[in-house]
């Protein structure tokens, strides 16, 4: 449903946006959000925005359930199902709240695109615009420590942080806060603030960073919105279970595979004609060096078909 054109931000600032600003004196709000899929349509479930001050541990400034309006969906990835958003307040509920949590800040997420695209889609079915500064962690990470953009998972890893819950919102803005303090640590001496960043980082994001801070129409400390969350422990027996199912079906198709395989292979084995190690037709060692069996593991089994077979399970 589209509400009431609403202004949430004060639109203010120079044609310079945030280039001039420094890193040391600029605070970051990092923001993830969970949604029902990754369609045009889909909406927000969940969402934690992380204040970044500087010279301040982060801190969480927001962090609810948000009722999507519509039917669940991902409930495999982030472990939210409808019940769990019935009481949950709306977009348009704390949007106030949200735009208040990041006011005068630089906006960081991992997966930039992803929250950017929600947060513009949810704030324009309330007739306002959301168009702060923002860098996305997943690009900025790669291009400081010279790897690949890869997961959060991945990038946490190789930088030694831990994920809270993974794929809730306030677990994961956590994690990319840590990041978002790596980054700063791997940055050449010479970089002090975004322009140095918009120079030397070559990415679509940085065409934002021309944008003035957000300013909310009103502060956090005035909220009086509801939130709404998942008891931790609840939530990732969820994902686990979820994820452990579909770790069975993968195993189950491996080993339906390996067995219609191994019903082909032993067919194969037949027709060679092998009766042992003085009769190895061609066919027989071209199937060898199939399984990656060498002839001297074979040969102890050549005379043995079921004790072949287990060779050849083993293997594969």
């Amino acid at each position: 449903m589209i509400g009431k054109n609403q202004t949430y931000f004060l639109q203010h600032g120079n044609a310079a946006g945030i280039c001039r600003h420094q890193f040391a004196k600029t605070p970051i709000a990092i923001v993830d959000i969970e949604a029902t899929g990754v369609g045009r349509n889909d909406r927000v479930v969940e969402i934690a925005v992380v204040r970044c001050e500087p010279g301040e541990k982060p801190k969480i400034a927001f962090n609810s359930l948000i009722n999507p309006e519509v039917a669940m969906g991902a409930s495999h990835v982030h472990g939210i199902h409808d019940s769990d958003v019935s009481f949950a307040p709306l977009f348009r509920e704390v949007a106030g709240d949200i735009s208040a949590a990041i006011d005068g800040c630089v906006v960081g997420a991992y997966n930039a695109s992803f929250d950017m695209r929600f947060l513009r889609n949810e704030y324009g079915r309330l007739g306002s615009r959301f168009e702060p500064p923002f860098i996305c962690l997943m690009y900025l990470i790669q291009l400081l420590s010279g790897g690949r953009p890869g997961s959060l998972d991945g990038a946490c890893a190789s930088r030694g942080i831990e994920i809270g819950l993974r794929h809730s919102a306030a677990g994961d803005a956590m994690a990319t806060a840590s990041l978002w303090q790596d980054c700063r640590q791997l940055m050449p001496r010479t970089w002090r603030g975004f322009d140095d960043l918009r120079r030397n980082c070559k990415y679509a994001f940085t065409s934002s960073l021309s944008s003035p801070l957000p300013r909310s129409v009103r502060p956090l400390a005035g909220s009086s919105s509801k939130r709404c969350t998942i008891d931790p422990s609840t939530r990732a027996a969820r994902i686990e279970g979820i994820q452990r199912a579909a770790h069975n079906r993968a195993q189950d198709e491996r080993i339906f595979a390996a067995r219609t395989e191994m019903r082909i292979a032993e067919a194969q084995l037949e027709a060679t004609g092998y009766c042992g190690p003085r009769n190895r037709s061609p066919a027989f060692r071209l199937l060898a060096a199939e399984f990656a069996l060498v002839l001297a593991d074979i040969d102890p089994f050549s005379t043995d078909w079921a004790h072949l077979r287990t060779l050849c399970a083993r293997v594969r």
